[in-house]
């Protein structure tokens, strides 16, 4: 697994790029992030959410 220095993985800077590259930012809802990155909606919520929700 590939983390870098603040502690985010693939996933994570996948969910961050999306949110900024397609949608400026935000806000997005899950269902629609998670259709864009080809990941369950579940997935999302449980393992990146609650990190990024920590790191602010």
């Amino acid at each position: 697994m590939d983390i870098d220095e603040l502690g985010l993985d693939e996933l994570d800077r996948s969910v961050l790029r999306a949110i900024i590259e397609l949608y400026g930012g935000g806000p997005v809802g899950l269902d629609t992030l998670a259709a864009n990155l080809g990941e369950e909606s579940v997935t999302l919520e449980d393992v990146c959410e609650p990190y990024l929700m920590q790191m602010g």
